[in-house]
């Protein structure tokens, strides 16, 4: 009959090696609280909104600081749309100009490109992020 015989050095290994493997279970058990608490902040911050008011403008900002909503109380929303019209009149009216000097007045190319911004501009929302050419809201 075999006799199993454990020198005390081999139990000093056995507890390092179990005391090693508890320290790298905690290791991944800390990695992976860690890992689920960033992704818990990232989804908050993303759906983070906060609003600041000021003389009949309310405006929304999103979790990088970029304007996501404006609201306008009557008057201002009324002033700001007929300068936004203005401004698009004078928009196509330059870009008529540019075209026509580039194509010639009678070309093709200047009445598909005018007849394009009338077009577009038509439909577009009135309310532009600064530095965009996208509209990021509809004036209420």
């Amino acid at each position: 009959m075999d006799h199993l015989h454990l020198h005390p050095d081999d139990t000093r290994h056995d507890t390092r090696h179990e005391e090693h493997l508890q320290r790298l279970h905690e290791g991944v058990e800390h990695a992976r609280h860690r890992a689920s608490a960033a992704e818990q902040y990232r989804a908050r911050l993303e759906r983070l909104r906060v609003t600041g008011h000021h003389e009949g403008v309310t405006v929304v900002l999103g979790h990088t600081g970029a304007l996501v909503d404006v609201r306008l109380e009557e008057p201002l929303r009324r002033a700001l749309l007929a300068a936004n019209a203005v401004a698009r009149g004078r928009l196509v009216d330059q870009v008529t100009e540019l075209t026509a000097e580039a194509f010639g007045v009678a070309s093709a190319t200047t009445g598909a490109v005018v007849e394009a911004y009338e077009r577009a501009l038509q439909g577009a929302a009135p309310v532009a992020a600064v530095g965009q050419d996208r509209p990021v809201a509809v004036l209420r």
